[in-house]
């Protein structure tokens, strides 16, 4: 890959981290998340430290300072101050005034709304079927997180046909998947998944970025170019054309891949492009998983995970 390259994709995943760290810093409830992923902002440039211009990198390090200043500004503010004061001692009543007094009315506690969460989740599930009924619609981005031996099916949504179409998802994390087939609609955003294991992925988005994952295939839709680091034994196919809508999409770069855990200038080990035949082999069962019903479904998952 050309120097010039190389800069304009390490530009596009800084910038687009950079975006999720900041949209995270609008609720406090995930500042946590905003801060673990600068430290992997800045991780990712110290390891492309050497590959970069020196004005580049510093101007890179001066944004990664912003960040790290609002997410303390964003911390102070959400702790509450207690402002102290000291009262005066009200005076005693001598016993010739009268004892006539007043019960003190006790103060009145201020309810503290609960944050909600602004994301639908799907987690902590063993040998399920997950579909469209078993999701809360109240949201457009989409957390899916510490599944074993799962179906998630959210292309199709045939369990629940009085959904007129199937609902938008603006984005979606998904992280610690183990031996699951998940398959996902349109994403009108980024796909970031984390830590897969033994996987099958159906996504069409306008970015996808895979990290820390092994043996998984990817079945992918995207303009832009795939990200993925500290991966191995990944392979990427075409999404499946599973219904009218889905060739509505247009071009995809699935089978360009940049590997960002491989500086070298040779072609990377850690994914290859499915062929031709076994694209249309992963394809087929797909659709046949799509039409089998989710008792049966689950029985099947790891005959097709090991294919």
């Amino acid at each position: 890959m050309a120097s010039a390259e190389r800069h304009s994709v390490f530009y596009a995943e800084f910038q687009a981290r950079k975006k999720d760290i900041l949209k995270d810093l609008e609720d406090p409830i995930n500042l946590t998340r905003a801060n673990e992923g600068t430290a992997s902002l800045q991780k990712i440039l110290v390891d492309a430290a050497g590959d970069l211009p020196a004005y580049d990198q510093r101007q890179y390090e001066t944004q990664i300072k912003e960040l790290q200043q609002k997410i303390e500004s964003e911390r102070n503010r959400s702790v509450p101050t207690t402002r102290f004061a000291f009262r005066k001692k009200a005076a005693v009543k001598s016993a010739s005034q009268g004892s006539s007094t007043s019960p003190t009315k006790p103060a009145t506690e201020t309810a503290t709304p609960e944050i909600a969460s602004q994301s639908m989740s799907i987690a902590s599930r063993t040998s399920s079927y997950i579909g469209w009924s078993s999701v809360s619609l109240e949201s457009s981005a989409l957390i899916v997180s510490d599944l074993d031996s799962c179906i998630v099916n959210l292309i199709e949504h045939r369990e629940n046909t009085s959904l007129s179409k199937t609902p938008a998802i603006n984005s979606v994390h998904v992280k610690n998947l183990t031996k699951t087939i998940l398959l996902l609609p349109h994403i009108e955003g980024s796909a970031i998944l984390d830590h897969l294991q033994d996987c099958i992925v159906v996504v069409a988005c306008q970015q996808f970025r895979i990290h820390s994952s092994q043996n998984s295939t990817i079945l992918l839709l995207t303009p832009s170019h795939p990200i993925i680091e500290y991966c191995s034994s990944l392979s990427f196919g075409s999404y499946p054309r599973l219904s009218s809508s889905s060739a509505e999409l247009g071009p995809s770069k699935h089978a360009e891949v940049q590997d960002f855990g491989h500086l070298l200038q040779t072609p990377s080990p850690n994914w290859h492009l499915l062929s031709s035949s076994e694209e249309e082999v992963c394809h087929q069962r797909i659709e046949r998983l799509l039409d089998t019903p989710p008792d049966n479904a689950l029985l099947r998952i790891a005959d097709i995970l090991n294919t």
